[in-house]
């Protein structure tokens, strides 16, 4: 009875834990910036055509308040097409890792919002890319 009860207190524990390591379903809103200007305090890139954008590894969505977040599964390329826009991310955020891995990207176009990315078109995209689905 001891063990059971023991094995039952780890479990609980154990669940308790994963809302601090990552939370399903966030939102959040901010502005694509490259890493570098935004670990070092600088504003940049100034525009879409700045020089600067070629030198930058990495983007990161910089939200409200000036926190910022890495965005580990999208492409570079993904997110320097839309640097500098304010754009809507859901996901599971890391608080541990600075990070949410985005379910969905949505930016506005033409006046409305729209989704411009997803796992979901990504996949499909891939499933037709290999012949294994058709449009």
């Amino acid at each position: 009875m001891k063990t059971r009860t023991i094995v039952e207190m780890i479990l609980i524990a154990a669940l308790l834990t994963i809302p601090f390591v990552a939370r399903g379903g966030e939102s959040l809103t901010g502005r694509i910036v490259g890493h570098g200007c935004v670990h070092d305090g600088h504003v940049c890139p100034v525009d879409r055509l700045d020089p600067h954008i070629a030198l930058e590894p990495d983007f990161v969505l910089v939200v409200k308040g000036g926190d910022y977040y890495f965005m580990p599964n999208l492409s570079r390329g993904i997110k320097m097409r839309y640097v500098l826009e304010t754009v809507t991310v859901n996901g599971d955020l890391s608080s541990k890792h600075n990070a949410i891995v985005v379910d969905e990207l949505i930016a506005e176009k033409g006046g409305k919002q729209r989704t411009v990315w997803s796992k979901q078109m990504q996949s499909d995209e891939a499933r037709y890319a290999w012949g294994g689905a058709t449009r």
